[in-house]
């Protein structure tokens, strides 16, 4: 993934081991089995019954994981007077009820399956990098990358099944001009063995580090490139309906 380029590859499990905490206090939040806006998944058809009749075959539906992270909605607050319009929000929110998420967790039992979890969590992040993607897209900042990534799309995930847990990342590069999604597994570790749960513990807190920093450094700029886009958006269509009835006049 580029090793070579500077700030592109976050790394989960830095020098610095950051203490236990409590993220809500950052406005990190998490929402339990709640399911992901609609047609958020790369693969979504823009026609209802061709969308129902393939989803049978392909078997892709609407990821529910176990836990999402996320921001607190309000916590980056926009401009007074300025409301985001439908499509804006549930591309922010694309699993309701956080802003921005960013990490995910898919567990299974004794009945489950590594290969299931995996699975699941593959779904779930293709579809928050996508809504990512198209909500830069959608206000003019999606950039064109000819070799690489963009690290606003990075998604983390944790699969825990009986004995063990990955660790995975997700991104989007593009090929020929086509985003193809990808997940990579960035560290196994051992559930059963006592000395490995602290290790869970650390990896899984840089990543909420992470993504504090990561809202720190680019989300609220981002928020504001938003807000900026909807006033000019909101402008324009004022602007259209004026003319609209200056020419009836």
């Amino acid at each position: 993934m580029n090793g070579d380029r500077d700030s592109v590859e976050p790394d989960p499990e830095p020098g610095d081991v950051y203490g236990s905490r409590d993220w809500s206090e950052d406005g990190i939040f998490a929402v339990i089995d709640q399911e992901f806006r609609k047609d958020i998944l790369p693969h979504c058809y823009g026609d209802e019954w061709l969308a129902l009749s393939m989803k049978k075959v392909d078997g892709m539906t609407t990821p529910r994981p176990d836990r999402c992270y996320g921001l607190e909605p309000d916590w980056i607050p926009g401009p007074k007077g300025v409301q985001l319009n439908a499509e804006l929000q549930i591309l922010a929110e694309a699993c309701p009820h956080i802003s921005y998420p960013f990490f995910l967790i898919e567990g299974k039992s004794n009945n489950g399956s590594k290969i299931d979890a995996q699975n699941q969590a593959r779904r779930g992040g293709a579809g928050l990098v996508n809504a990512a993607r198209q909500l830069l897209a959608k206000i003019g900042e999606l950039p064109v990358i000819d070799d690489g990534v963009d690290d606003r799309n990075f998604v983390f995930s944790a699969t825990v099944y009986p004995g063990g847990m990955g660790i995975w990342v997700h991104w989007a590069e593009l090929e020929d001009g086509l985003p193809l999604f990808h997940m990579n597994l960035l560290k196994s570790i051992a559930l059963d063995d006592p000395q490995q749960i602290p290790e869970s513990r650390r990896v899984v807190n840089n990543i909420m580090c992470w993504g504090w920093d990561l809202k720190a450094r680019r989300l609220t700029e981002l928020n504001k490139k938003m807000y900026a886009w909807q006033v000019r958006e909101t402008a324009r269509i004022a602007g259209g309906k004026s003319s609209e009835g200056s020419r009836e006049e």
